[in-house]
């Protein structure tokens, strides 16, 4: 894979585009000696193929792991760094764990999966600082008023700092809900989870979680689940 290979500008030079145009646009943008190409964010468009030698046809360079970055004047493709399988293992487990723990209604074993300056956002509440806030207003809200609770690891995506103590793993997940009078619904939803560590080989622990339900799922559950801690 020619991770290095250069590919030219796509496009002409859009007519005024010079210091301070606002004929620059998402490929074009003004600088200190005039107007030089530069790809969009995160190629988000086929506007950044593959290098020709790559062996690949012509497709998006983020479909392939590529990120685009602009030197002097030329554009340049670089294969991103991945996610190491220990790494994405290990996000996995604690995704796998957790979820568990919501099902059970186990609040205490939960905690240890979780930085104690943890800031989220959940369905129930705005943010929340801190474990025991998490735990009282968030957690014992929901979790004894639902069944079910799983993350769809299949959908679990994965990013790692490189220096491996911080990482982001997003997933979708599933849970039952009840209305008032008893009757069961499908209760589905996203989550962001925001890890950190202090060495390549301690746990990931939790420093943020945003959790949210998807569009236009009700947003209270009346079941009343027993704690087991």
């Amino acid at each position: 894979m020619a991770g290095n290979s250069t590919i030219q500008e796509p496009n002409a030079k859009p007519n005024g585009c010079h210091r301070g145009s606002s004929a620059c646009n998402g490929h074009w943008k003004s600088g200190g000696r005039g107007c030089k190409w530069r790809p969009v964010t995160s190629c988000r468009s086929k506007t950044c193929p593959l290098p020709a030698d790559a062996g690949a046809a012509p497709q998006s360079a983020a479909s392939e792991g590529y990120e685009c970055r602009y030197r002097g004047d030329r554009l340049r493709t670089i294969k991103r760094r991945g996610v190491m399988d220990i790494d994405r293992q290990a996000i996995a487990d604690w995704f796998s764990s957790w979820d568990k723990l919501v099902d059970g209604v186990d609040f205490v074993p939960a905690r240890d999966l979780f930085d104690p300056e943890v800031i989220g956002f959940g369905t129930r509440m705005g943010i929340v600082s801190g474990i025991d806030n998490l735990e009282t207003t968030q957690w014992r809200r929901v979790w004894p008023t639902i069944e079910g609770f799983r993350f769809d690891l299949s959908t679990l995506h994965c990013m790692v700092s490189p220096d491996r103590l911080q990482a982001v793993g997003i997933a979708l997940w599933r849970s039952k809900g009840f209305h008032e009078d008893g009757s069961a619904f499908e209760r589905p939803g996203r989550a962001t989870v925001v890890f950190r560590r202090e060495s390549a080989d301690a746990p990931w622990r939790a420093a943020h979680t945003h959790i949210s339900l998807n569009p236009e799922t009700p947003q209270r559950s009346w079941g009343n689940r027993r704690p087991a801690s």
